[in-house]
């Protein structure tokens, strides 16, 4: 079954091993100020090979080599063996105004260690109730049924957020309690005191609007909100749903913290998407720290045109059309992915819209004259396969906007007013 993704590619490790030796590829175009680009190799990758411009292919068997293209375009290629012994081949073209710096990585981050951690809410205002959000994850609690569990929390320091209503619904407190640490397995049971002034605030309280307006009219949209701490995980404060426009519990000033951020989705879909179905999907995440009365977000339109990959003459080619974003400034890249069963490898392709230019399409690289390169890691045709192709804006850098769409979600770190939109197509069990 295909679900939704973000991502093309592994998850990414922080350790990372930087490779020694220098290697220069062909040079392709005449630049008076030839660029050097290194190349930060993390795991074992089996093979990596630059281009510079529109120049061969080369192995690579240092950390950098340079860009005489005067245009400033390269290539970074690699290959990773997955644990299931299944290959997976990465292209990523860019221009040195990009980035100068890339990572070839093929080391998956490991699984995080979780915890199980039950309590109850103390303090819940006769036939009221409070709803708590911890480890991105949310339960409502009454004041006949204080109590709560919550599985397979991150382990690590998180944030506990609390909204508590009486019986009339109205808000009464907020609760905000930082620095929870989650063991791995069982963990001691939690007290949720909300007489506890520490922690606990009746001033400052109310509700903000939020709503998300464009996608396609056949699409079905979505809106969410969640709550960026010093915690592992954000706090779900809005989960996900099919509505357009909610109003939404805030986190006072008296509780909320400089760092603290509020991140709002919205999502809008073709029927089926990402549950065995193909089609279309857009996001617009939003940054903000002190959001106004009311937070709009417009999502993206589909991709438009024929769009998807394609083989002719044995020639594989990803077409994005010409997307149009809200936002300006920042770095827009396009994806493509296709992912066969195995033996078959998976190909993985990031271009920026530097390197792509007016280009609508991009044509996936022949590597089989590239030394070193083995047949078994061709572009699978022949197979049936998942097919994805992607475009992604955002007010940040080429590489920053690589690592969310790798993430598949904004985490903590990005400043306040980043904004980032995607459009994707998703064709399942296409043939290649």
């Amino acid at each position: 079954m295909s679900m939704p993704r973000w991502s093309v590619g592994l998850a990414f490790a922080a350790l990372a091993l930087t490779l020694t030796a220098c290697n220069s590829s062909t040079p392709a175009g005449g630049n008076a100020n030839p660029t050097t680009v290194t190349v930060t190799a993390v795991g074992t990758v089996p093979w990596l090979a630059a281009q510079d411009g529109a120049g061969a292919w080369a192995l690579l068997s240092g950390s950098s080599f340079t860009v005489n293209d005067s245009a400033g375009k390269y290539g970074v290629a690699w290959v990773c063996t997955l644990g299931s012994g299944q290959n997976e081949v990465h292209v990523t073209q860019a221009t040195t105004s990009d980035a100068t710096s890339l990572t070839a990585s093929c080391q998956a981050a490991p699984a995080p260690a979780t915890g199980d951690i039950s309590g109850t809410v103390s303090g819940i205002p006769s036939g009221g109730y409070a709803l708590i959000s911890f480890g991105g994850q949310v339960a409502l609690v009454y004041a006949s049924t204080p109590n709560f569990s919550f599985h397979g929390i991150a382990a690590g320091p998180q944030t506990i957020a609390g909204f508590v209503a009486d019986s009339n619904g109205y808000l009464v407190s907020d609760y905000v309690r930082r620095n929870v640490t989650v063991q791995s397995g069982s963990n001691p049971n939690l007290t949720v005191d909300l007489a506890n002034t520490t922690y606990t605030t009746t001033t400052g309280l109310g509700t903000k609007d939020f709503s998300a307006t464009g996608g396609p009219s056949n699409e079905t949209v979505g809106i969410g909100l969640t709550y960026l701490t010093s915690a592992i995980t954000p706090n779900m404060l809005v989960k996900m749903g099919t509505f357009s426009s909610i109003s939404y519990m805030f986190i006072p000033s008296a509780l909320a913290q400089p760092s603290d951020a509020y991140v709002f989705t919205a999502d809008a879909h073709t029927t089926g998407f990402g549950t065995g179905s193909g089609g279309d999907d857009q996001h617009v995440f939003f940054v903000s720290q002190q959001p106004g009365p009311t937070t709009s977000l417009s999502i993206p339109g589909a991709l438009p045109g024929t769009v998807g990959i394609g083989v002719s003459g044995g020639t594989a080619a990803a077409t994005w059309g010409s997307p149009s974003f809200s936002t300006s400034g920042g770095a827009t890249a396009f994806f493509a992915s296709v992912t066969p069963g195995a033996p078959s490898p998976i190909w993985t392709v990031s271009v920026s819209s530097a390197w792509l230019g007016s280009a609508t399409s991009y044509r996936f690289p022949d590597f089989t004259s590239t030394s070193g390169w083995n047949a078994g890691w061709n572009f699978p045709t022949g197979v049936t396969a998942d097919a994805w192709v992607e475009a992604a804006h955002a007010n940040l850098t080429f590489d920053q906007l690589l690592e969310v769409v790798r993430a598949g979600d904004l985490a903590n770190g990005y400043p306040n007013g980043t904004s980032f939109e995607l459009a994707q197509h998703l064709v399942v069990g296409g043939i290649y």
